[in-house]
């Protein structure tokens, strides 16, 4: 790739990256990728109402990039990012980015949120190459997700009406270019709220029953990390109390969620927190009441599917070895997937995504342009193998 190009990629990475773009909170992204999409000849481009379904302000975006080939291929991004947690001050702090060695950072005090701008910048590039070329390719799909952080919401509501492929590639894995996640586990929200009961310190300590106390002794025993080779949990929000410190706290909740490659682990996990909150907080005449909720459920796209065929050929072509691996998160593959279009997940060559010490491989942003273009006309050559009746 030209170095003038290669500067056009960073340069859009790092528009990307730079506009800000929370979970339900994806306008300004959402409206510049309108731009981009009908700036490189996208046809039917739409806006869904998944946003409303959510409680956000912006739906799915798709597009299409006509073909002169028969058939059709998807891919697709989500335009959210992990939480930017506040500063101080309340504000938000905003993104950075540095290059230095061949890779992008941010500046240490927040996510890079290559997870998943890499995604979305690899499809505009292959749509602009696809565009200016001469080769024959099949159209197209584009969809640029929302709230992809929060079990995929996005996704889960979109308008599969619009969608006509069969083959689907979630351009949104950590790892390099290769790294093919062809399974993903089920997933829970787990939620426990405490009513206690509110007493003054000073006066009547005795009548309280600290809903915050209870709810720390519940995160202190729970069983949570690692559960077992396919089971993991994780509790990070603890909410109780207000500003007032005079009062003992009569209301708290503990929130958060649990996953598994194995259903039936995930269900024996589930009712494992619930005996152990009750075995907890009777004792401490503490009420409570439990809200649980399968949000997205395990899949596996064999190493034998089209999908993963296709994909491994497109990577031979570019002299790149592929290889299969379950993959340990919700992603927007889990909802394609349970509509009946064939998907797997893509490593973008970031790494240690939705920590501060996130970067992205600059050669693999380039590459997996590239990889989408090869895919596009692999299948544009010998579709047949990778056609799916139904």
């Amino acid at each position: 790739m030209e170095l003038y190009e290669r500067e056009k990629v960073i340069e859009e990475f790092v528009e990307l990256v730079t506009t800000f773009s929370a979970s339900r909170n994806e306008r300004k992204i959402g409206d510049l990728l309108l731009e981009k999409l009908q700036e490189i000849g996208c046809v039917d481009l739409y806006e869904d109402n998944a946003g409303q379904m959510i409680g956000g302000n912006t739906g799915n975006i798709y597009g299409i990039l006509p073909g002169t080939l028969p058939g059709s291929i998807l891919f697709c991004a989500h335009m959210d990012r992990g939480e930017l947690l506040p500063k101080r001050d309340g504000t938000i702090p905003e993104i950075r980015p540095q290059i230095r060695e061949g890779r992008i950072y941010s500046d240490g005090t927040t996510i890079l949120a290559a997870d998943d701008v890499a995604g979305i910048v690899s499809i505009l590039t292959a749509l602009r190459h696809l565009k200016t070329s001469s080769k024959p390719h099949c159209s197209v799909e584009v969809l640029f997700t929302v709230c992809e952080e929060d079990a995929a919401l996005g996704s889960c509501y979109a308008d599969y009406s619009r969608i006509h492929s069969k083959l689907a590639y979630a351009m949104d894995s950590n790892g390099p270019l290769g790294r093919i996640v062809n399974g993903a586990p089920s997933g829970a929200k787990l939620k426990v709220e405490l009513f206690g009961r509110g007493a003054h310190y000073g006066s009547a300590p005795e009548n309280g029953r600290d809903a915050v106390l209870a709810a720390a002794e519940l995160l202190c025993g729970l069983r949570q990390g690692r559960i077992d080779e396919d089971t993991v949990a994780n509790f990070p929000v603890l909410h109780a109390g207000g500003e007032a410190t005079y009062g003992i706290c009569e209301y708290a909740v503990l929130k958060g969620q649990a996953q598994s490659h194995n259903p039936e682990k995930l269900s024996e996990y589930i009712r494992y927190f619930e005996r152990f909150c009750c075995d907890k907080l009777e004792p401490r005449e503490i009420q409570w009441e439990f809200e649980n909720q399968i949000l997205y459920h395990a899949y596996v796209v064999p190493p034998e599917s089209a999908c993963v065929r296709l994909v491994s050929k497109a990577l031979e072509n570019l002299g790149e070895e592929a290889y299969t691996e379950l993959g340990n998160a919700c992603l927007d593959s889990h909802h394609l997937n349970a509509h009946g279009i064939e998907s797997v997940a893509l490593g973008m060559g970031y790494r240690l995504n939705h920590s501060n010490q996130e970067y992205q491989e600059i050669d693999l942003l380039l590459k997996n342009s590239q990889l989408i273009e090869n895919i596009l006309l692999e299948y544009g050559n010998n579709p047949t193998p990778y056609t799916i009746l139904k």
